[in-house]
Protein backbone atom coordinates (compact mmCIF):
# COMPACT_ATOMS: atom_id res chain seq x y z
CA UNK A 1 0.00 0.00 0.00
CA UNK A 2 1.43 3.37 -1.02
CA UNK A 3 1.48 6.46 1.13
CA UNK A 4 -1.01 9.22 0.40
CA UNK A 5 0.10 12.73 -0.49
CA UNK A 6 -0.64 13.92 3.06
CA UNK A 7 1.40 11.11 4.59
CA UNK A 8 4.36 11.83 2.29
CA UNK A 9 4.24 15.48 3.27
CA UNK A 10 3.78 14.84 6.99
CA UNK A 11 6.35 12.10 7.46
CA UNK A 12 8.93 12.91 4.79
CA UNK A 13 8.83 16.47 3.50
CA UNK A 14 7.95 18.37 6.68
CA UNK A 15 10.63 16.76 8.91
CA UNK A 16 13.25 17.55 6.27
CA UNK A 17 12.09 21.17 6.04
CA UNK A 18 11.81 21.68 9.80
CA UNK A 19 15.41 22.93 10.39
CA UNK A 20 15.09 25.51 7.62
CA UNK A 21 11.66 26.59 8.82
CA UNK A 22 13.02 27.05 12.33
CA UNK A 23 15.91 29.21 11.12
CA UNK A 24 13.60 31.30 8.91
CA UNK A 25 11.17 31.77 11.81
CA UNK A 26 13.92 32.87 14.20
CA UNK A 27 15.38 35.33 11.69
CA UNK A 28 11.93 36.79 11.02
CA UNK A 29 11.29 37.12 14.76
CA UNK A 30 14.56 38.97 15.26
CA UNK A 31 13.68 41.25 12.35
CA UNK A 32 10.26 42.02 13.83
CA UNK A 33 11.73 42.83 17.22
CA UNK A 34 14.08 45.41 15.67
CA UNK A 35 11.10 47.56 14.68
CA UNK A 36 9.81 48.07 18.23
CA UNK A 37 12.61 50.25 19.54
CA UNK A 38 12.80 52.49 16.47
CA UNK A 39 9.09 53.26 16.39
CA UNK A 40 8.82 53.62 20.17
CA UNK A 41 11.76 55.99 20.50
CA UNK A 42 11.00 58.11 17.43
CA UNK A 43 7.22 58.46 17.69
CA UNK A 44 5.97 56.56 20.75
CA UNK A 45 3.30 55.01 18.56
CA UNK A 46 2.80 58.01 16.36
CA UNK A 47 0.23 60.74 16.29
CA UNK A 48 -2.97 58.99 17.25
CA UNK A 49 -1.47 55.49 16.97
CA UNK A 50 -0.68 56.03 13.27
CA UNK A 51 2.74 54.36 13.39
CA UNK A 52 1.89 51.72 15.99
CA UNK A 53 2.80 48.29 14.68
CA UNK A 54 1.40 44.98 15.92
CA UNK A 55 4.67 44.24 17.71
CA UNK A 56 4.72 47.62 19.42
CA UNK A 57 1.11 47.17 20.50
CA UNK A 58 1.88 43.73 21.96
CA UNK A 59 4.89 45.20 23.78
CA UNK A 60 2.89 48.06 25.25
CA UNK A 61 0.03 45.87 26.43
CA UNK A 62 2.17 43.01 27.72
CA UNK A 63 4.97 44.84 29.47
CA UNK A 64 3.75 48.36 30.14
CA UNK A 65 0.29 47.41 31.39
CA UNK A 66 1.35 44.12 33.12
CA UNK A 67 -0.93 41.96 30.98
CA UNK A 68 1.57 39.41 29.69
CA UNK A 69 -0.91 36.53 29.62
CA UNK A 70 -3.53 38.44 27.67
CA UNK A 71 -1.11 39.15 24.80
CA UNK A 72 0.09 35.58 24.41
CA UNK A 73 -2.04 35.02 21.33
CA UNK A 74 -2.08 38.63 20.15
CA UNK A 75 0.50 38.19 17.43
CA UNK A 76 -1.00 35.01 16.05
CA UNK A 77 -4.46 36.54 16.04
CA UNK A 78 -3.20 39.50 14.06
CA UNK A 79 -1.41 37.24 11.61
CA UNK A 80 -4.58 35.20 11.10
CA UNK A 81 -6.52 38.42 10.61
CA UNK A 82 -4.15 39.62 7.90
CA UNK A 83 -3.84 36.20 6.29
CA UNK A 84 -7.59 36.14 5.83
CA UNK A 85 -7.25 39.21 3.61
CA UNK A 86 -9.03 41.61 5.92
CA UNK A 87 -7.83 45.09 6.67
CA UNK A 88 -6.15 45.51 10.03
CA UNK A 89 -8.16 47.23 12.70
CA UNK A 90 -7.02 50.31 14.52
CA UNK A 91 -5.39 49.47 17.85
CA UNK A 92 -6.81 52.25 19.94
Amino acid sequence: MAASAWQRFRYLTLPLLMPMLLVATMLRLMDLLKVIDIVYVMTGGGPGHASRTINLYNYLVALSYDKVGSRRGGGTGAVRHRAAGRHSASFG
